[in-house]
């Protein structure tokens, strides 16, 4: 999630993991804003999905809350922004690969934990040995929001669905302020096989031609 300055400097302090919303906060359920929205905490947040990361030889470096109506991380913030860099050797065709399997760590589940959830983006970072920056530019982003969740079957979704939900999304009437569903893929990987592949199955399954966006 491209944020402004202050977030930055938030994400990159201590002060980001302020016990706001206690560990166990984690499960859903209670009808205090606590239980009802996933902790702000990286530590709390790589937690509950660490062994399914750790399973696709992924690991969280940033997770926080934010206001996307204010544009800043904030403890009562409704969308979960979060961060994954390769654990070990990962080639363009890993972060093509993984784009669909690495949201699903997270969709349906989060919505499902946590009530008060409206959204989420999950991008994929670069190897530090590539970009070893504190927040460098992801590779891939995928951005879902509560109400674009029914638009992929994620039990089943390969990329090339994911693009064409995405795609029909941003044709239907409820584009309309917010995006529901957006997938964002670095232009170095567009030009990767299984990219390609899905892009052109995603065109013939969408009623538009799929268009990449941009990184939100």
């Amino acid at each position: 999630m491209r944020i402004t300055g202050q977030v930055r400097r938030t994400f990159g302090l201590a002060a980001v993991a302020a016990m706001l919303i206690a560990a166990g906060a984690c499960s859903s359920g209670g009808g205090n804003e606590s239980q009802r929205l996933p902790p702000n905490d990286k530590a709390a947040i790589e937690k509950v999905f660490r062994s399914e990361l750790d399973r696709l030889g992924l690991r969280l470096t940033r997770g926080a809350l934010v206001d996307l109506e204010a544009g800043r991380a904030s403890p009562k913030g409704t969308h979960l922004a979060v961060y994954v860099e390769p654990m070990g050797p990962y080639s363009a065709d890993d972060y093509v690969g993984s784009i669909v399997s690495v949201t699903k760590v997270f969709a349906p589940r989060a919505f499902d934990t946590w009530s008060g959830l409206v959204s989420f983006d999950v991008c994929q970072e670069p190897m530090p040995e590539v970009d070893n920056r504190a927040e460098p530019p992801p590779e891939t982003q995928v951005f879902v929001h509560r109400r674009g969740l029914s638009a992929v079957d994620w039990q089943r979704a390969d990329l090339s669905e994911l693009l064409a939900a995405a795609s029909r999304l941003s044709q239907g009437s409820d584009a309309r302020r917010e995006a529901l569903l957006t997938v964002f893929v670095a232009d170095h990987l567009r030009d990767v096989p299984e990219y390609r592949a899905a892009f052109d199955r995603a065109r013939s399954d969408a009623q538009a031609s799929p268009t990449p966006s941009r990184y939100r």
